[in-house]
């Protein structure tokens, strides 16, 4: 038996959209992104993925500081 949202409209039927149905990103803000992710480490017990979003953040920052700038030069030689 089917319930009123697995029931599909006919051919004659018009089907309504909401303003809920447009597409769009999935999440509020970044915040609620940063939260929903904390949860699903902690829930799924995948703590090995904390230090890899870790340097993904800092590589991600460092190529946002220091993009267009003549810095990298600098880094390599503090490396070496």
């Amino acid at each position: 038996m089917e319930t009123s949202e697995e029931r599909r409209p006919e051919e004659h039927e018009e089907v309504k959209e909401g303003p809920d149905d447009k597409p769009g990103p999935p999440f509020a803000s970044r915040r609620d992104f940063l939260l929903y992710t904390i949860v699903r480490i902690h829930r799924t017990r995948r703590y090995w993925l904390i230090p890899v979003l870790f340097l993904l953040v800092i590589l991600g920052l460092i190529l946002n500081l220091f993009t267009g700038y003549n810095v990298l030069p600098a880094i390599y030689s503090l490396i070496r």
